[in-house]
């Protein structure tokens, strides 16, 4: 099927151009086609929906009994946290719902300057323009991780409301992302996501909108691990004060699964050494405030790491044991 689509395409743009009205509207219903299919699993004693960003785990006895709500915001590692659904389910009373909660910009919107940006520097400032430039949603700045203490999955308002129960982060985005500053008003954005896409649809992304971007917009590079671990510490006090959720932060696997390096000469700073840094200033800051990691570094390395692409992405076969301590760390919690 998607063979024969991208034939289509193919054909379509010789005929019409690219990035026609028709193509967008088209993309867009058959975006929305892929986010409305929703499998249920039945057990025993509990009913499962999933869907692509989403989770959620009813008891066929009383769903009424109680509601959780696990919000995921962060990179490609979080969707692991899916696997434990089905641990969930025997034994549940009420209903669980897991949802992953995009920013418009889902590549690029994660790291912790960004987020207590939402509150300050982006707040105020005129974003109009580069939303519309770059194609971001409304919500790419908003404060709303901070703000709301609950939230409906995205086109699927039959599921009702959840309240922020949990929150769980990854320091992936702070670890990878490289972020620029307006150099007028300020605020920071991440466009990897733009050009991702852009280069998808047309090999090269439109030279107008490079030429706006380089005029407004300077890089910062990557955060240092000192801000790093300042920043977080802030993100965790205002979602506990503001939200009430406990929080949950996947750490990240250190080793590079492919690497055959053997001499660091013309290397400069080893990224291994970088995510080693940066595991470390997460562990001090969890005993410092008390909230739960889930030690992806040890986990994957139990598994093996032979199989995977980089540290980063996780084969589907490696992420059940992820999900198993998500499961554990929440009944710890007493939240399922």
């Amino acid at each position: 099927m998607q063979k024969l689509l991208r034939k289509g395409v193919k054909g379509w743009r010789k005929l019409a151009g690219t990035d026609t009205a028709f193509e967008r509207r088209f993309k867009a219903t058959y975006r929305k086609a892929v986010v409305d299919r929703v499998r249920k699993k039945t057990g025993p004693d509990f009913v499962q929906y999933t869907g692509p960003n989403f989770a959620v785990i009813r008891s066929k006895n009383d769903p009424d009994a109680r509601r959780v709500g696990v919000l995921l915001r962060g990179g490609c590692d979080l969707p692991s946290t899916f696997t434990a659904a089905p641990l969930i389910g025997p034994g549940l009373e009420g209903t669980v719902g897991i949802f992953k909660q995009g920013t418009g910009g889902e590549l690029g919107a994660h790291r912790t300057d960004q987020m207590l940006q939402t509150l300050g520097d982006a707040a105020t400032a005129d974003t109009a323009e580069v939303r519309r430039r770059l194609r971001l949603e409304e919500h790419y700045f908003g404060p709303r991780l901070f703000t709301e203490k609950d939230f409906v999955i995205d086109d699927h308002p039959r599921f009702g409301r959840f309240p922020k129960t949990v929150v769980i982060l990854s320091i992936g985005s702070d670890l990878v992302r490289v972020v620029y500053r307006h150099r007028s008003e300020g605020y920071l954005i991440d466009p990897g996501g733009f050009w991702l896409n852009n280069l998808t649809d047309k090999v090269l992304p439109d030279p107008e909108v490079a030429r706006w971007f380089k005029k407004n917009f300077e890089s910062i590079g990557r955060i240092d691990v000192a801000d790093f671990q300042k920043n977080l510490e802030e993100v965790i006090r205002l979602i506990r004060e503001k939200v009430g959720a406990h929080v949950i932060i996947y750490n990240s696997l250190v080793v590079d699964p492919g690497s055959q390096h053997h001499n660091y000469q013309l290397l400069g700073s080893a990224h291994p050494l970088r995510r080693r840094e940066f595991n470390l200033a997460l562990s001090e800051l969890s005993a410092r405030l008390d909230f739960h990691v889930v030690d992806i570094d040890r986990l994957l390395k139990l598994e093996g790491v032979q199989a995977q692409v980089d540290f980063a992405h996780i084969p589907i076969s490696r992420t059940a044991p992820i999900g198993a301590e998500v499961f554990r760390i929440l009944r710890e919690l007493e939240v399922v």
